[in-house]
């Protein structure tokens, strides 16, 4: 369509000869400035009058903007633009363009630890992709079904969903999706123990991203690739792939990303003895959670912290900081976290000498921990 393909031209002048300095294609600025306005009646009057850019390119559009807005942590701006950009796939009749709306949306709940408000847009997502046979959005929004079921400790569900996906994946040859899927399933295998066919996987996730150079999946893919040797003990290559993480998450503009990443650096210093560099980092990684609103991050940072507080001594500290997670993961339903949690608060009542409530905190952890299907 000619009119959809129009282009918005800026000049400079150079020495007294103006010059086309940009190119923009008109759906891409006016995404630009809905995004950009400040009421709902300045965003009606321009598409009062661009009528003719409605449709699946500008929705598209406004989708970039809201991954532009999470990438930053502006959850509220993202859901705004995923909105806007779902209104205008469906008056323009641009059903796949509205599925990623409701998918994209799906995400920034997920991301904000609303698990249940994420996984009922992503059916709806999920539904849509299904009634058009688009493979592709279908297998997309299956991933992010799986990595919800798997944080939330429903393995059996993760699989089941993460096999669909990747059968999917698989028929259209689709590089991206096949390494999201695989990366996904490799923590599975790494939570389980298996962490040489985790390696396996990530590193084939690995082989399948990095040419393309998309900064937040390598980002994390190399969190993943660390989290499996630190689990091993190596904490050496962990670190050096949580360094790698951070730095493309930073590269990026990753938010949220750059929180996990030095969360998981934290994580790393503290378990080869470096305990202030540990709290460090992980008063680092709630900050930036913090201001992102990632309530599973918030809530893995306290409980990174306070087994770093309860190693120097400061056990009562320790438990404040463990409550807060626990209630965290609770509220938001987090089923493969709360067993952790609870054998961090034993450890530190063990070391306060309260040994019936570490007992009892221990044997409960660990038959959550083996509830989910995780060592």
């Amino acid at each position: 369509n000619a009119t959809k393909l129009r282009l918005v031209l800026e000049y400079v002048n150079e020495q007294g000869e103006w010059k086309i300095w940009k190119e923009t294609l008109a759906a891409e600025d006016l995404s630009i400035r809905l995004a950009a306005a400040s009421t709902d009646k300045e965003q009606a009057g321009l598409l009062s009058t661009n009528e003719d850019l409605i449709g699946a390119d500008l929705a598209n559009a406004l989708v970039e903007r809201g991954r532009e807005a999470r990438n930053r942590g502006d959850s509220e701006q993202a859901l705004k633009n995923f909105a806007l950009a779902e209104a205008v796939a469906q008056r323009g009749g641009a059903p796949q363009a509205q599925a990623l709306a409701l998918n994209s949306t799906g995400l920034v709940h997920y991301d904000r630890g609303d698990y249940t408000e994420a996984l009922s847009w992503y059916r709806k997502s999920l539904a849509l992709s299904e009634t058009l046979h688009d493979d592709r959005g279908a297998a997309r929004t299956l991933t992010n079904i799986g990595a919800l079921y798997s944080d939330v400790g429903e393995s059996s569900l993760a699989w089941e969903n993460f096999q669909k996906g990747l059968t999917l994946g698989e028929k259209l040859h689709n590089d991206q999706v096949t390494s999201n899927i695989t990366g996904n399933m490799a923590l599975l295998y790494g939570r389980r123990g298996d962490y040489a066919h985790a390696l396996s996987l990530l590193k084939r996730s690995y082989d399948l991203i990095a040419p393309g150079g998309d900064k937040r999946a390598l980002s994390v893919t190399f969190v993943n690739l660390g989290n499996v040797f630190l689990w091993q003990g190596d904490y050496t290559q962990a670190e050096d792939y949580f360094q790698k993480s951070l730095a493309m998450a930073e590269a990026g503009g990753i938010k949220r990303l750059t929180g996990y990443a030095s969360m998981s650096l934290g994580h790393a210093a503290e378990l080869r003895g470096d305990l202030r560099d540990a709290i460090g980092k992980y008063e680092k990684s709630l900050a930036i959670c913090n201001e992102v609103g990632d309530k599973f991050c918030i809530a893995a940072t306290y409980s990174y912290l306070g087994g770093a507080v309860s190693s120097l001594g400061e056990h009562t500290k320790a438990l404040e900081y463990f409550q807060k997670s626990l209630e965290i993961h609770k509220a938001i339903g987090d089923g493969s976290e709360i067993p952790l949690a609870m054998a961090r608060m034993a450890a530190a009542y063990n070391r306060k000498g309260e040994f019936p409530m570490a007992l009892r905190l221990a044997q409960e952890a660990a038959k959550l921990g083996a509830a989910s299907g995780f060592r």
